[in-house]
């Protein structure tokens, strides 16, 4: 099981709520697993974890989008590419070559990479929008910040 830890807080609070059942489904994935779920339900835990991380990269996407994330097509690429691994990794799960209990530690790793690495970017775009958003005296309205951006969903 992973923790959750106020250190995996983006700052955007559409994303840190995508985060955190991103983890959930993660922790029920391990929690079944380790309980000696059958492969039909590991199975299907893994679909919803799966499909929610597309969902989640997309509106992820268009949020930065909004916020103007300076470096968006790496971010763009990098979510491909974790895409495809898990791609790859639920086909040999398919064909036999990796096991459930095989695929956790790749889950865990990601999840990991995913907060501290990638998802740091948008920590620190963020909070630089955050100490940018400033009132205007003349009008005493406060001039945009990350909560002003509102992307169609995905």
């Amino acid at each position: 099981m992973i923790q959750w830890s106020d250190d995996f807080l983006v700052g955007d609070e559409r994303i840190d709520q995508d985060h955190q059942m991103l983890l959930g489904l993660l922790n029920e994935y391990i929690n079944a697993r380790e309980q000696g779920a059958s492969s039909d339900a590991l199975t299907r835990i893994l679909s919803e974890l799966v499909l929610f991380t597309r969902y989640h990269f997309l509106r992820e996407e268009n949020i930065l989008g909004c916020l103007g994330l300076p470096d968006l097509e790496d971010h763009r690429k990098h979510h491909f590419d974790v895409v495809d691994k898990f791609n790859i990794k639920i086909n040999a799960l398919y064909s036999g070559e990796l096991t459930h209990q095989e695929l956790v530690p790749f889950f865990v790793d990601w999840f990991h990479s995913h907060m501290n690495e990638q998802d740091g970017m948008i920590r620190h775009h963020v909070r630089r929008i955050e100490s940018q958003a400033t009132i205007d005296p003349l009008s005493a309205r406060q001039s945009p910040g990350p909560s002003s951006c509102n992307p169609q969903q995905p």
